[in-house]
């Protein structure tokens, strides 16, 4: 199965400035926090100093091969964080380019077999409350982590939102596709509010 349509591209490049960025070789480093998405050249800045760049004819930010698991998941945190940037459900739209289902059958990525082939059922999902704690989030913490398998990464967040005085707790798990197009890339495969009633979880 093919990423959602115009999943973004990158690579990694590490710079002193990001009007300069050079070209990373290496290993790739461990998990790290986002700071903030420039505008121009579709910008992601690190806290360590390092950029992440996407081509300016595919801006969109979305899935790419140069990232970590670690990196992955917080690319999405920082989209949802900044949710209405630079338009309403940004951040939704980012979390469903990187979303690992089939969207012709039902899915289990929020914990229920649900029909989510189109964009729409998915935000539907991310406003209940279960999930709208996501939204606009004043904080991320990833409380474990923990390597399942090759290509098989999960983790816990406690994601806080002082706006709305509540506070989460979520179960992500990450994992690598292997051979095709999208070889190494990895995807969301689900991603679980803890505590949900699942019986008031619907798309519709």
């Amino acid at each position: 199965m093919d990423p959602k349509p115009d999943a973004g591209l990158g690579r990694r490049c590490q710079a002193t400035a990001p009007v300069a960025p050079h070209c990373r070789q290496g290993t790739r480093p461990g998990p790290r926090q986002t700071r903030a998405i420039g505008e121009e050249g579709g910008l992601l800045f690190l806290d360590n100093g390092e950029v992440l760049t996407f081509p300016k004819k595919r801006a969109l930010l979305g899935p790419c091969y140069d990232f970590t698991a670690e990196e992955a998941l917080q690319v999405q945190l920082e989209a949802l964080r900044k949710n209405n940037d630079p338009y309403a459900d940004h951040g939704v739209e980012v979390l469903y380019r990187f979303s690992n289902f089939d969207p012709f059958t039902r899915s289990s990525y929020f914990g229920r077999s649900l029909d989510l082939g189109q964009f729409e059922r998915f935000r539907r999902v991310m406003h209940t409350p279960y999930y709208a704690t996501l939204l606009d989030h004043s904080s991320a913490e990833v409380l474990s982590s923990l390597q399942l398998a090759e290509g098989v990464w999960c983790a816990r967040l406690h994601v806080h939102d002082t706006h709305r005085m509540e506070e989460r707790t979520y179960s992500v798990t990450m994992q690598q596709r292997l051979g095709g197009h999208y070889d190494g890339w990895w995807f969301t495969e689900r991603w679980v509010a803890d505590g949900q009633d699942v019986r008031r979880l619907s798309a519709d």
